[in-house]
């Protein structure tokens, strides 16, 4: 029947439901039917056919880029002569969708997008850059800054192609985008530089290095702040450290960032240490001149952290150079008073988390805390959750 209907009267697939302003085609092409769409489309005429109308709610051929079909949208380009909106129900042009998608770009004829189609930006502000640049698609970035594409455009987010890059942790996307940028590329809306972004990269099957040193000098040359801070008042350090990059905290603090800077919360890098338990980034802290006594916005001090956190090698850095200071000769009363004072409120927090390792290294260091006159159970988080009793 519906060969019939298509030799004796095609035009029908072209009417319009009032309801859902889709014609047949779009109609297959929204649901995902490609096989009923591929029917249709081999038994109608290849010259004379309205395939894209003014008052469509969706197109075709964009649809069919959405659904990832990329045989279809060669079809419909090559028989129909169909070419890429300014842009589609999502705010795209062609171009976004070849990226989105990772189609071959040998395939499609580039010389028919203007510099304005490279740089179009979608709903979300993502140009086809961006998306390359998150899908990591090295060739595609190349064509595209080749092409005249533009590296500094941002999203609604202020990200661009570059920070994306180092978002998802794409090393080699980084590295081509700051070789090729001649200008600063800015911060994000949350007040994220590019080395913030590069910073909480981890180690694993993301990423097996982070940048060399020649690209960190590079992101420098470039204007790069390294003393920025993000939106919730974080540097680069408390970022390496939180996210334990042995090789960037090492980099930070030779370059100069401070080791006693507070974020929104009052966390300093040695705070953070103290949360992941890096013995040697809490050690390596310490010697840069990091702040033992320093009290969050709840008066934690590092040893409090530790403690909270169950990081016993922490602890034992931090009780080593407690007893290291006082061998320097810092035995002045208010100093052992300090040192005491910091040992015994530990001491209690472990009592009430519970921790019977720290408690007894705490009491082993001198720590005094009667047991017996704890009758609640604290609950805390450092960071930016309150603390209850």
């Amino acid at each position: 029947m519906e060969e019939r209907i298509l030799r004796e009267d095609h035009n029908q697939v072209f009417l319009v439901d009032q309801e859902s302003r889709m014609n047949a085609l779009a109609h297959y092409a929204y649901f995902g039917r490609q096989e009923k769409l591929s029917w249709i489309i081999d038994r109608l005429p290849t010259h004379g056919l309205l395939l894209r109308g003014a008052s469509d709610r969706y197109d075709l051929l964009h649809l069919c880029a959405s659904q990832d079909w990329e045989d279809m949208v060669h079809l419909l380009q090559r028989k129909y002569k169909l070419k890429s909106l300014k842009f589609d129900h999502q705010g795209r042009n062609m171009l976004h969708w070849i990226m989105e998608h990772g189609w071959d770009l040998d395939r499609f004829d580039l010389s028919c997008y203007s510099v304005s189609d490279l740089n179009s930006q979608d709903r979300d502000g993502l140009t086809p850059m961006h998306i390359a640049a998150s899908n990591r698609n090295i060739h595609a970035l190349e064509v595209l800054v080749i092409s005249g594409a533009d590296p500094y455009l941002k999203d609604k987010r202020g990200m661009s192609p570059a920070h994306l890059a180092a978002q998802v942790g794409w090393r080699k996307g980084v590295e081509y985008l700051t070789d090729t940028s001649h200008r600063e590329l800015g911060r994000t809306r949350d007040g994220a530089t590019l080395l913030h972004l590069v910073a909480i990269w981890f180690e694993g099957s993301l990423v097996s290095k982070l940048l060399c040193s020649r690209q960190a000098r590079l992101l420098l040359k470039r204007g790069a702040d390294f003393k920025a801070i993000d939106g919730f008042g974080q540097t680069c350090l408390h970022l390496s450290v939180r996210y334990k990059h042995n090789y960037l905290l090492k980099k930070f603090i030779k370059i100069g960032l401070a080791a006693n800077a507070y974020d929104k919360f009052g966390m300093s890098p040695l705070h953070r240490a103290c949360s992941t338990g890096v013995s040697e980034h809490v050690q390596m802290l310490l010697e840069k001149g990091a702040s033992y006594k320093a009290r969050n916005t709840h008066q934690r001090s590092p040893l409090d952290i530790a403690v909270h956190r169950e990081n016993v090698k922490a602890i034992e850095v931090l009780i080593s150079w407690l007893d290291h200071a006082a061998k320097r000769g810092d035995k002045k009363p208010r100093r052992s008073r300090t040192r005491q004072e910091l040992l015994d409120q530990a001491l209690l927090l472990a009592y009430q988390f519970g921790c019977e390792k720290a408690s007894a290294r705490l009491r082993s260091a001198g720590a005094k805390t009667d047991k017996s006159t704890i009758s609640v159970c604290q609950v805390y988080m450092d960071g930016p959750s309150p603390e209850s009793r």
